[in-house]
């Protein structure tokens, strides 16, 4: 009966590294894809930043839905020159309540500056080399999960073995 209970927690936990990662790969597809809607938006909308993040926020799951309707309800509060501190306090949050690490943050990051001028061509250009970015971050992260799934769990049955192992 022990023997199934260690084997069956050291899976567990190697499940819950894999589910970990998976998670931040899909918030990854996510953003990504929020990312073209918010260039769709800007470029053929001529939506305003608020407006867009709005409409965002309707397709969106969370935790990027309550970010997306955050940082509109404070871009109305505020002037459109203390943008680059809400977007940077609203990032913040978002790192908080996502799986998204922050190197992926920091890609969001950069986009503080360029976001908060009227010329939408730069805000355009800003937001597809983020694009670009978070798609070459999430290629990557797909092929380490591949390999960490099988080193992970490889090494789950390996310490569970050894444990029962000493057990008896």
């Amino acid at each position: 009966m022990g023997v199934i209970l260690v084997i069956g927690s050291v899976c567990f936990f190697a499940k819950e590294a894999n589910d970990t990662m998976n998670l931040r790969v899909k918030q990854l597809t996510r953003l990504h894809g929020l990312l073209r809607q918010l260039e769709s938006e800007l470029k053929y909308l001529s939506s305003t930043l608020p407006e867009c993040f709005i409409n965002l926020s309707r397709s969106a799951e969370y935790p990027f839905d309550r970010w997306l309707i955050d940082m509109a309800s404070s871009m109305d509060k505020c002037d459109m020159k203390d943008f680059s501190a809400i977007w940077c306090e609203h990032l913040g949050v978002l790192a908080d309540n996502s799986a998204l690490f922050p190197e992926d943050i920091d890609i969001l990051l950069s986009f503080k500056d360029k976001l908060s001028g009227y010329d939408v061509e730069a805000c355009v250009r800003a937001i597809e080399f983020g694009i670009v970015q978070i798609e070459e971050r999430r290629k990557k992260l797909i092929d380490e999960i591949n390999e960490k799934k099988k080193m992970v769990i490889s090494l789950s049955l390996f310490v569970g073995l050894i444990t029962v192992i000493l057990l008896f």
